[in-house]
């Protein structure tokens, strides 16, 4: 009987696991699935509170921190307007918080054991 030997695996570099941290939650916010769910009957209900939040938290982080613009000016299809520039600013910032927030929590982790 053959034995299949499982590769070595080396444990991932820090700069690769803090790129991993912060790609897997910007993209996360990008690819939420409420665009396409909306084509279901009845999901609107619950995805336009979805969109009331991520509104207003773009509306409120535009003011209080990036100043895009003093009125944002909302998507209409291009995605080339202020509205859709302060909410990849907001995806962006979100990214870097809790990329932080993971890598200090895995960090203490490796300290305690």
């Amino acid at each position: 009987m053959t034995s299949t030997a499982l590769p070595e695996q080396h444990p991932w570099p820090l700069w690769r696991k803090i790129l991993f941290r912060f790609f897997f939650i910007y993209l996360g916010l990008n690819i939420a699935p409420w665009t396409w769910l909306d084509r279901i009957p009845y999901v609107e209900y619950v995805t336009k509170y979805h969109y009331q939040l991520l509104n207003w938290v773009v509306n409120l982080s535009n003011a209080k921190i990036f100043h895009v613009r003093k009125v944002l000016v909302p998507i209409n299809g291009s995605g080339d307007t202020s509205y859709a520039w302060a909410q990849v600013d907001l995806f962006l910032f979100i990214a870097a918080i809790g990329c932080l927030l993971w890598s200090v929590d895995r960090t203490e982790d490796h300290i305690l054991n």
